[in-house]
């Protein structure tokens, strides 16, 4: 008894007698009556106002029928329904379930069919409950693994395009450093017209510029050669935004903010670090082509086993995370899949569609992540999460010396298959007083090494070449017994092998294209130790 007088049921019944009947066969059971509707409409706003545990809907009703308030009910308001029917066909108990229907009456009813069918409609109603929790959650799985789907296709779209980018940038290298060392070697002849002059500055202009496309490309693909060192991200952000300040547009304010106390150290290489940060202030200056606001922030992450990380991908750790938000434009929803693909843009003619891959493939590159937040006329938000480090960032290290250092007559074995690159070499050390010897592989190179080793201060050698590669040809050379001092050039990163070859001896590895600078100090230095 006392079960039955704490269930609440609403009548739905436009019939003012049939109602009285089906209330006073409640009252004989036991049930509390909280109300009754005429017609379909009140049912539902009945529904929302006194919270019944079970209606009676009859099907037939004025302004909304029985099925279609059944329906509006399990939408906005779920709740066990037994529909009340002059008949019953198969048809329409088809239709009465599919609203939400959990059992039916013939009028007249009994009591002992009342009582039956509201036993049945709340037993099933919780059974409806479970069911659509279920689906829901399969729902959310199902988007989930499709979200993860298109992931892992864009993932593996942009390792295609970066493994086909890292192979035009090592050939396009060999181009560039020839234009690069003839150039540079030209440009100081006090012989040559001013007007030739001031072309060969513009060509090394021209050049300079068309490395850094290379290097976009490189690091896109996640094959750049990096200086790793433990460095202070907040101090590396404070040079940046002086940076920023002074080639922004004045009408965008750039405001730089720390979470965390110093020092926030990673291991990384702080150049490409900084051009990632650059690439997306540059990006959100674009994006805001009336000036805004253009915020950096720096923070610390901790994340636990028991917690879920910002981004699926991330493991759990200490992270350091920077922040780059505007207030600009934002990025339309149709282009969010493709802003990580080398040479699309949404910003045509402002930009070449490199920043953001470059960026990408330096954050992926230091084993970290890049998050997105954005809105069309709101705003965007790119979050850079790298790995952290606990202790103190090294001092740094003095800056190059910006004198080219000369050679005093010493013999050094150029080894490369590119011609006209291995010209651009020889050319380069002759003009620094340096003699040469030149070999095409590694294999012609121990060969030169048997004959006039003996004169040889140093071996500059490419990495990549047929037969004999230029770590093959270091490894020959210790188990040869020569202890000749080796500069490497590589357009490809040495990662783990490094440290490997600076312990058999290796004296430096260069990135190519070559800087004129950089590898007449890499030579000199090799030749002092």
């Amino acid at each position: 008894m006392n079960d039955r007088k704490s269930v609440r049921v609403l009548i739905a019944e436009d019939d003012y007698l049939v109602s009285k009947m089906v209330g006073a066969l409640l009252e004989e059971l036991k049930y509390t009556v909280v109300g009754e509707a005429a017609d379909g409409v009140e049912a539902v706003e009945m529904t929302h106002a006194l919270q019944p545990d079970v209606i009676l809907m009859d099907i037939k009703m004025d302004r909304m029928d029985g099925i279609e308030a059944a329906r509006l009910i399990q939408e906005r308001h779920p709740t066990p329904v037994v529909v009340l029917t002059a008949y019953e066909t198969e048809e329409l108990v088809i239709e009465a379930s599919a609203a939400g229907a959990g059992a039916y009456l013939v009028k007249p009813p009994n009591t002992r069919e009342l009582e039956r069918a509201i036993t049945i409609a709340m037993a099933r109603f919780d059974d409806m409950m479970a069911l659509r929790e279920s689906n829901r959650r399969l729902a959310e799985m199902l988007a989930e693994l499709e979200a993860a789907r298109e992931k892992v296709i864009q993932q593996e779209r942009l390792a295609v395009v970066g493994q086909l980018a890292v192979g035009f940038a090592h050939e396009f290298n060999n181009v560039l450093a020839v234009i690069a060392l003839y150039t540079n070697m030209s440009l100081p002849d006090p012989a040559l017209p001013l007007q030739i002059r001031e072309r060969l500055g513009v060509i090394a202009q021209q050049t300079r510029y068309a490395t850094d496309l290379v290097q976009q490309l490189v690091d896109f693909g996640q094959r750049a050669a990096l200086d790793r060192k433990t460095m202070d991200v907040a101090a590396l952000l404070e040079e940046t935004l002086a940076l920023l300040e002074r080639t922004l547009p004045q009408d965008i304010h750039i405001e730089l903010t720390h979470e965390c106390a110093p020092p926030v150290t990673i291991n990384g290489d702080p150049t490409r670090i900084r051009q990632a940060v650059v690439n997306l202030a540059l990006n959100a200056r674009d994006a805001m082509p009336k000036g805004g606001q253009l915020h950096i922030g720096l923070g610390r992450l901790r994340v636990t086993e028991d917690q879920d990380p910002p981004l699926p991908e991330m493991s759990v750790g200490e992270w350091i995370k920077v922040t780059v938000t505007d207030t600009g434009t934002g990025i339309p929803p149709e282009a969010l899949s493709h802003i990580y693909e080398p040479f699309f843009t949404t910003r045509a003619p402002l930009g070449h569609g490199l920043g953001l891959p470059q960026t990408y493939g330096i954050v992926r590159q230091h084993n970290g992540h890049i998050g997105l937040e954005t809105q069309v006329g709101e705003g965007t938000t790119f979050t850079l999460y790298l790995p952290a480090l606990t202790m103190r960032p090294a001092e740094s290290p003095p800056p190059d010396i910006a004198a080219i250092p000369q050679g005093r007559g010493e013999v050094v074995l150029v080894v490369e298959d590119g011609d006209a690159l291995r010209a651009a070499l020889v050319d380069s050390l002759a003009g620094w007083h340096y003699q040469t010897l030149e070999a095409t592989s590694g294999h012609e190179a121990l060969a030169l090494m048997e004959t006039q080793g003996e004169q040889v201060a140093l071996v500059l050698s490419d990495v990549v070449m047929p037969g004999m590669g230029g770590v093959a040809l270091l490894d020959a050379l210790r188990e040869q017994g020569w202890p000749t001092p080796m500069i490497l050039l590589t357009g490809h990163p040495m990662k783990k092998k490094l440290q490997v070859l600076r312990d058999k001896g290796l004296s430096a590895w260069l990135t190519k294209p070559l800087s004129f600078e950089r590898l007449a100090q890499a030579v000199a230095d090799a030749l002092r130790q």
